[in-house]
């Protein structure tokens, strides 16, 4: 099976936000920075500088959501200069699936990943992901099928080669 996709530079930004909140590496960092950092600055205003309970809360608690958000501006600016930076991210793609394996192909390059590399299968409403290692995925927008009839038979072919459900 063949589908050609235009992928844009929110379809880049969307596959790497998904890493971050649902592979576990990456979720499980994120929550971990989200929960101690709080702490450690309540803990330093309260203990090393000396101020009350109700400030240092008050101040963890907005200096870490003031930290997590300049964190997302940062990672996503990141992506979008990779974007810039590297042709073949965005533009047409490609994708066939076949008894080998899952071949990609842009104007600029070409890869070929066999079914055994297949790391995982993911979905959400918007996207279809195929992770050929524990970062680097395809991702495949639902808009790119003609009909649910052919993203039906996509989504069933690469559940019979990758052997992995698509969740």
């Amino acid at each position: 099976m063949k589908i050609t996709i235009d992928l844009t530079k929110e379809d880049y930004w969307k596959l790497n936000k998904f890493v971050m909140f649902h592979m576990p590496k990456y979720r499980n960092m994120l929550l971990l920075t989200i929960i101690s950092l709080p702490i450690v600055i309540i803990a330093l205003f309260r203990f090393v500088l000396d101020y009350s309970w109700l400030f240092s809360v008050i101040t963890g608690i907005l200096v870490s959501a003031l930290s997590m958000f300049y964190m997302m501006f940062s990672i996503k600016r990141k992506v979008m200069r990779l974007v810039k930076t590297n042709d073949g991210i965005v533009g047409e793609h490609v994708i066939e699936l076949n008894a080998e394996g899952l071949h990609e192909s842009t104007v600029y390059n070409q890869a070929h990943y066999s079914w055994k590399g297949i790391e995982d299968v993911k979905s959400d409403k918007d996207y279809i992901y195929i992770f050929v290692n524990s970062i680097q995925g395809i991702n495949i927008p639902r808009r790119a099928f003609a009909d649910q009839e052919q993203e039906q038979a996509f989504v069933k072919q690469l559940e019979q080669y990758t052997h992995k459900k698509v969740s």
